[in-house]
């Protein structure tokens, strides 16, 4: 095992959100030592596999990684709105559908995660659209 990484992010892929992230990472005090997970829908396909939907999930092989051989413990798990995995803003009947929707589906996630890893520290964000931009909202569960 390295050294110990402190965190893990994962995060859509979505080019709109990447100057955002690292933004918000920098605020947060986590860039550096922090692997990065980049995919579409963000927890979408590790919350499939959490009720499951899907047997093996790429996102949970990665994540079992980082915490064998970096030494992961904390993981923050990231949702945005209008997001083209899960068909944008059109797909949904309102942003109350849509919040349900992506929130569900972070919470979801997270109980996959601490099934498998009980002494993880899972932390949610919403990345919402404020205006021009985008916001951080925490997620309780």
């Amino acid at each position: 095992m390295s050294h110990g990484c402190k965190y893990l992010i994962l995060h859509c892929m979505d080019y709109r959100l990447q100057s955002v992230i690292e933004e918000w990472k920098k605020t947060k005090g986590v860039s550096g030592d922090i692997d990065v997970m980049s995919i579409a829908g963000s927890c979408k396909d590790l919350a499939n596999y959490a009720i499951g939907t899907c047997e093996s999930n790429f996102v949970m092989a990665m994540i079992t990684l980082a915490y064998e051989k970096h030494g992961v413990r904390n993981i923050i798990l990231t949702q945005h709105e209008d997001c083209g995995a899960y068909g944008g803003k059109t797909a949904f009947a309102g942003d109350e559908a849509e919040k349900a929707k992506v929130v569900g589906d972070m919470i979801k996630a997270k109980k996959a995660l601490l099934d498998k890893f009980p002494d993880l520290r899972v932390e949610m964000f919403r990345i919402k659209l404020a205006g021009e931009g985008w916001e951080f909202e925490a997620v309780n569960d």
